[in-house]
């Protein structure tokens, strides 16, 4: 739960970038996008449930897809973190049929009655590969490029990428 702090400094640091440079006509619109986000960042750092998990995830995409504000470069940001959140929502429902739980601490029980363990492990491998942006799947980053820099620096910093990082926390023993 440390690595919350860092997150509100970034967003501290982002709103006051904002405020001090004047770069947005609606500057108190912006700011509220990165205090949902970062709040929504703090439910996916404290989520103990896949709904937990779903809901902060979705909420992040939606604040970013409002934070571009640009419909030709968000239109694949859309896409592609839609996509590993449907993936990441066929995976838990998979997992929690098969668990009977929503906990997120019962996932170790899952490596000894999972029949699908490869191709959950996979699944989950290919959306948190798609939120953070690696290699197949950097084409929408690039996109946002299109956009003003400090949106797209703050979507970089604080949206999809930071998510697929936490996912791959909280989900590493799915994975192994």
């Amino acid at each position: 739960n440390y690595i919350i702090i860092p997150i509100l400094i970034l967003s501290v640091v982002s709103i006051m970038n904002n405020n001090i440079f004047h770069y947005e006509e609606r500057r108190c619109m912006f700011n509220s996008l990165i205090i949902f986000n970062s709040i929504s960042l703090c439910l996916l750092i404290t989520s103990e449930n896949y709904v937990q998990i779903l809901t902060a995830l979705f909420i992040s995409d939606i604040l970013g897809y409002i934070l571009l504000k640009d419909v030709d470069s968000s239109h694949r940001y859309v896409i592609y973190n839609f996509f590993a959140d449907m993936c990441l929502f066929s995976v838990f429902a998979l997992v929690c049929g098969k668990l009977q739980s929503l906990d997120i601490s019962h996932l170790f029980s899952y490596k000894q009655i999972g029949r699908h363990k490869d191709y959950v492990s996979l699944v989950v491998a290919i959306s948190i590969f798609i939120k953070i942006g690696i290699f197949p799947f950097y084409s929408y980053l690039l996109d946002i490029a299109k956009a003003r820099f400090h949106r797209m620096n703050t979507i970089c910093l604080l949206f999809s990428p930071l998510c697929g990082i936490i996912l791959l926390a909280k989900l590493h023993n799915i994975l192994t």
